[in-house]
């Protein structure tokens, strides 16, 4: 267990991090201190406040991360796993109206239909998607396999580029622990993680690298 001492080291790790020092990635560097840590205020914000009122105010601050981090990878589509609160949808269908989307939960998807494997969504080739959990809840392990897989370097060899982001880390050990899986297995990408949500961006030309940072 992290002593005091442990602590306070990582958090200056993770404070020099979220501005960009040690940071030698160009697309790392402009993501955490551009996208990620972005104090500009977009379009889609009023729709996000009025979904979160009441809210604590870092699930609001959290769901404008994924809002811009949506926003500035366009995914042609998007998979929710897990069904999406209001909030979520507002700030993802507002990153990407255009974005053909499917909600997937353990009994079928939104319409009651069988969904199709997770592996078959990613659509054509050179076309980025998006894989948003929600929950896990009632999904079993082969369903996580599934996304974990799709995730994989394998998806990167067929020329496919993808974003996964998990919400609630803080909140579910079975999120906890998927997003640690998925962090220590993967072969290539970059993932960023505030202990609250985990965004890993798979993309040909990132090699592997993960980072804490604070937005």
């Amino acid at each position: 267990m992290m002593g005091a001492a442990g602590k306070i080291f990582s958090y200056l790790l993770r404070w020099h991090r979220s501005r960009g020092f040690g940071v030698h990635s160009p697309f790392a560097f402009h993501f955490i201190t551009g996208i990620l840590r972005e104090e500009a205020q977009y379009y889609a914000y009023t729709d996000i406040d009025k979904a979160t009122v009441g809210r604590d105010r870092r699930d609001r601050r959290d769901l404008k991360a994924i809002f811009r981090a949506v926003c500035h990878l366009q995914p042609a589509k998007v998979v929710f796993v897990g069904q999406p609160d209001n909030a979520l949808r507002a700030a993802v269908e507002r990153a990407v109206p255009q974005a053909d989307m499917q909600v997937m939960t353990p009994l079928g998807n939104a319409d009651g239909e069988c969904p199709q494997p997770l592996a078959q969504f990613q659509g054509e080739k050179g076309r980025r998607f998006a894989v948003v959990v929600e929950s896990l809840s009632g999904f079993s392990a082969d369903d996580e396999k599934q996304i974990l897989e799709l995730m994989a370097d394998e998806s990167r060899r067929k020329g496919a580029e993808g974003v996964l982001i998990i919400r609630h880390l803080h909140r579910s050990d079975s999120l906890k622990s998927f997003w640690s899986r998925l962090v220590s297995g993967m072969h290539a990408g970059m993932t960023f993680s505030n202990s609250r949500i985990g965004i890993y961006c798979l993309l040909r030309s990132l090699p592997r690298q993960h980072f804490d940072v604070i937005f």
